[in-house]
């Protein structure tokens, strides 16, 4: 049974995906931040730098948006049609823009912008007034056939705007699409109606936390959302009405505390904020996060080699190793570069069955990954596309009695 559980605490709202009784994605929020990326405000112009080919825009926050050239919508259309745009003919102090956040802030760094807006529904992404008809596919969406047959359809329409088929829409029916490509166009032009009356810096579409979380996991069947509050279990209902209406049966309120720890996965919860994960054959990973990045080291633990065969007991604890590295940088949200250091390997047959293996395991990944071949050292480096600060830098703080090279967990994650 796949299950959604949604736990609410003191000051997040945590939530669980679990097929049958193993974890297999985590993610949380605090109830009292918003949540950016996604969001469309109504935005001016603050000065554009033609040396750096961008532009810093004022859209409500304390410090201002940065717009890469390429994320202006205008010269994204020219450069499809081979024509040159720049910013400086494009965008002027003053102007007054419809801005979405693409990145959140890492550090001191400002939210990245774009003029490119794109509304996501359970199976596509709408792009409003694209000046083109383009549709794309997820990477993941194998029906030949199918796409054929989204093409024509959508082209039909002449909506003077693009579309992205998500790996859900496979599976769906016309029908489907058609409605919630409806609902997303609507969206789009209550939002252009109500623009003139709004001050520079309103916040014109609030994207919706748990609304991300359902469309990512809708390639699999969720039997069951479960939350244990009652007012996120009104607002979640709200959300499934307008947008998974498909999925309203599927709710369900248990009023509990801790509803993790009445599921009985809290132990696979807590191993995610420590450094060493234990695996079945008695071998271990030490995962640490670094500025540089996350560093993985593979050791043999308490498994002696009964095998006959040092080299296929080396891969063999090398594969296990892998498939939980894998799991553990999917679920700790672990982005940018990630080493995993691995048992000495002398076959290159066992080199390549485990980079193979390795790339299987990241077909699953929701973020762009890619694996590097094993080197004479034994190190697989593998670049994951960052979507924002890892679990562990957001569920805790820094020690202040070393200084920094510890982390204490907050309140709402001590079980």
């Amino acid at each position: 049974m796949n299950r959604l559980l949604i736990n609410k605490r003191a000051s997040t709202e945590q939530v669980v995906f679990v097929q049958g009784n193993v974890v297999k994605n985590f993610w949380f929020h605090n109830l009292n931040k918003p949540l950016f990326v996604g969001s469309i405000y109504k935005a001016k112009v603050s000065r554009v730098v033609k040396s750096i080919r961008s532009a810093f825009v004022d859209f409500g926050m304390d410090n201002p948006g940065f717009l890469y050239e390429k994320d202006v919508q205008e010269i994204r259309a020219n450069k499809n049609l081979n024509k040159e745009c720049l910013i400086e003919n494009v965008l002027a102090p003053g102007d007054n823009l419809i801005v979405q956040v693409r990145k959140a802030p890492i550090g001191n760094k400002a939210m990245r912008l774009s003029t490119h807006i794109t509304l996501a529904g359970a199976y596509l992404v709408f792009i409003p007034e694209a000046l083109t008809d383009e549709v794309k596919f997820s990477r993941k969406f194998a029906d030949e056939e199918k796409k054929t047959k989204l093409i024509n359809w959508f082209k039909e329409l002449n909506l003077n705007s693009s579309v992205i088929f998500r790996t859900a829409a496979e599976f769906a029916s016309i029908k489907d699409l058609q409605k919630d490509l409806l609902h997303l166009k609507n969206s789009w032009e209550s939002l252009k109606k109500d623009i003139s009356s709004k001050k520079v810096g309103s916040c014109l579409l609030q994207a919706r936390h748990t609304e991300t979380y359902l469309r990512d996991l809708l390639v699999h069947n969720i039997d069951e959302i479960i939350v244990n509050d009652k007012d996120s279990y009104n607002n979640i209902n709200l959300i499934l009405k307008d947008s998974f209406s498909f999925l309203k049966s599927n709710l369900k309120l248990q009023v509990t505390d801790n509803l993790f720890s009445d599921a009985g996965i809290t132990k696979q919860i807590q191993q995610l904020f420590k450094k060493t994960v234990w695996l079945k054959s008695g071998a271990y990973l030490v995962i640490e996060e670094t500025e540089m990045g996350v560093s993985i080291d593979v050791n043999t633990g308490k498994n002696t080699n009964s095998n006959h065969n040092p080299e296929e007991f080396v891969f063999q604890i090398n594969k296990e190793a892998a498939t939980e590295a894998v799991s553990q940088i999917m679920l700790r949200s672990c982005g940018g570069l990630i080493f995993i250091d691995f048992i000495d390997m002398d076959l290159e047959e066992h080199k390549l069955q485990l980079l193979e293996h390795l790339q299987k395991l990241f077909k699953a990944d929701q973020s762009y990954t890619r694996c590097y071949p094993v080197s004479d050292l034994g190190i697989v480096e593998i670049s994951r596309k960052r979507t924002g600060p890892s679990l562990l830098s957001r569920a805790s703080n820094k020690c202040t009695n070393c200084n920094g090279d510890g982390n204490l967990l907050k309140e709402d994650f001590i079980y």
